[in-house]
């Protein structure tokens, strides 16, 4: 019988196989591997759960504060066993990480926090006024741990959104939707029978902690688990995991493959054995075409399968997972930039012409004229997806761009105490519902999914609809100087204003500013009324790395922007 909880889970997995490995975690990011298995995940599991007993009762909410390692899946699975709720937070090692941190734990109305020791005195300083529980030397041997009856309906974790559009929201997840979107990714995303799993991504985030932790156990795959810090350090310690381990499933955003395509050395690459690597999914951010292409090509000489890497689409509200790619979801669609504006597709390439894994094609490129799209795959079974206008709130048919509106037993009840107007969504004249609303736009083409941007960013551009993301990758000029991921595009005082990180030297800023107005202008026919250049690491991002355009856009009125130069529309020195 199917498990009903993720207790139910982890203990069943523990008693069929008590020796196999659960999760190996590279401390150093090279060789020094520490390995958890099955066994050892329930008892140190019991040990948190009877050590939370004692100190904050069932249904009480707990902030998790880690350093990324093991002691974070066993403390969050200890929550778990103690029927307690999680609250997974970024560790507050920042000013602005600190803000945050005590936002999240005055929202939840947190009754203590687990860490380490090595954070215990920073968390004391951010969180004077909850105990701290250090779970990296338990308390207790869990011998006394009883099971504390939690259900489907139990909830397990709030998981708070990443803040890129507005303040962060608590997403209320119980057992059964971890379940069910646990179901959806293996369906979804084609996962192999006998998968190896392996991740760099924040274990505090949705698609660390739900894609590449909860997963494995779900499928009883082993995993294999790094720091994001060693691997932006050095993005070949990614690759050389899954080559070493044999994983087949692992992912990231977009701007992973485009660092590995860009930073991997020849001779890091000639080590590389990436045969095995079945699923490389992409996600939380808008998929390149030309960086899944640039990819493939870079990493076809290791055994590197051409139908590997796959877009999906997700969101906290859903859980994570609502759409994934699968070998039959590839098409790239040149799109007509003029009528995508308008909000249709116009006469877009056939799949024979362009896809994911060509390595050549006569296509347009994106330019002016027009822009590719990357399919983010199919609604995972079990779960329904339309896109409807967001201002009539009528269904869109194929070929035409609204919202995103998505049900099924992934996305949540709703926000921790707080209105979900967003999840009681009803088609126009009391029609069909509820939907849950994402505030995404998209598309449906041949039952596969197109995300084209957010409907809080979108810019109105003399009557066009412009999205931001299009404008910061024009804004990536050559040169080197700057680089995908950390520009933001906004609206301000009715034109456009780009915010841009750079590590060129002062004399250059006025041409790399020029060069920019004039590559926007001439690939979009977008005119850019103020450009601020700004030292490296000073675009305001999420804690998983997402660019916040409303926080910058804020800077940029309160003058608090470290401006190195700044030029206005028609100031061309």
């Amino acid at each position: 019988m199917a498990e009903r909880t993720l207790v139910e889970l982890v203990g069943r997995r523990a008693a069929e196989a008590p020796g196999e490995l659960a999760f190996g975690f590279l401390a150093d990011g090279d060789a020094d591997l520490r390995v958890l298995t099955r066994a050892e995940l329930d008892a140190r599991a019991r040990q948190v759960a009877c050590d939370l007993a004692d100190r904050v009762a069932e249904g009480g909410r707990v902030i998790l504060l880690y350093e990324p390692g093991l002691a974070f899946v066993t403390a969050f699975f200890g929550c778990l066993y103690a029927g307690v709720v999680a609250v997974p937070a970024y560790p507050p090692l920042q000013h602005a990480g600190r803000d945050r941190v005590a936002g999240v734990a005055a929202d939840c109305g947190a009754e203590a926090v687990l860490t380490t020791r090595l954070l215990q005195e920073t968390v004391a300083g951010v969180l004077p006024a909850l105990p701290i529980m250090v779970t990296d030397v338990p308390a207790n041997g869990g011998d006394s741990w009883r099971d504390p009856g939690v259900d489907p309906d139990t909830v397990a974790f709030v998981q708070y959104t990443s803040g890129s559009t507005a303040a962060p929201k608590g997403v209320v997840l119980t057992h059964a939707n971890l379940l069910a979107n646990q179901q959806a990714i293996g369906r979804a995303l084609h996962v192999p029978e006998h998968a190896v799993v392996a991740s760099w991504l924040p274990m505090y985030h949705d698609m660390g902690l739900i894609g590449t932790i909860m997963y494995p156990l779900y499928r009883g795959a082993p995993c294999y688990l790094m720091s994001p810090l060693h691997f932006l350090q050095r993005p070949a310690r990614w690759l050389e995991l899954i080559s070493n381990f044999g994983v087949s499933v692992s992912g990231g955003p977009n701007f992973a493959y485009d660092l590995c395509a860009r930073r991997v050395t020849d001779e890091e690459l000639a080590s590389l054995d990436l045969t095995t690597w079945r699923v490389a999914f992409s996600g939380a951010e808008p998929i390149r075409a030309s960086t899944v292409q640039r990819f493939t090509r870079r990493f076809a000489p290791c055994g590197l399968r051409p139908d590997a890497l796959v877009g999906c689409y997700g969101l906290a509200e859903a859980t994570l997972l609502v759409t994934g790619a699968g070998p039959e979801d590839r098409e790239v669609l040149i799109a007509d930039r003029a009528s995508l504006e308008h909000g249709h597709l116009a006469a877009p390439v056939p799949a024979a012409e362009r896809s994911l894994a060509g390595t050549a094609s006569t296509a347009p490129r994106s330019g002016r004229e027009t822009t590719e799209l990357v399919p983010s795959g199919r609604v995972a079974p079990g779960h329904e997806l339309l896109i409807v206008d967001p201002e009539t709130l009528t269904p869109r048919p194929d070929g035409h761009v609204g919202e995103i509106w998505v049900r099924g037993p992934s996305v949540a009840a709703g926000y921790w105490k707080r209105p979900g107007d967003a999840f009681q969504a009803h088609l126009a004249g009391g029609g069909d519902g509820p939907y849950l609303r994402t505030g995404d736009l998209g598309l449906l083409w041949k039952k596969s999914l197109y995300v084209t941007g957010r409907i809080k960013d979108l810019l109105i551009v003399r009557g066009r609809n412009i999205h931001p993301h299009d404008v910061e990758d024009a804004a990536c000029v050559s040169g080197g100087h700057v680089r995908r991921g950390a520009g933001v595009a906004f609206a301000l005082n009715e034109g456009v204003a780009l915010v841009q990180e750079t590590t060129a030297d002062d004399a250059a800023l006025a041409p790399l500013a020029g060069e920019i107005r004039s590559t926007v202008l001439r690939d979009l026919g977008v005119r850019l009324d103020a450009i601020y250049l700004v030292p490296k690491g000073t675009v305001p991002k999420t804690s998983s790395g997402k660019v916040r355009r409303a926080a910058a856009r804020a800077a940029v009125l309160a003058g608090t922007v470290p401006v190195r130069f700044e030029s206005r529309e028609g100031q061309w020195t």
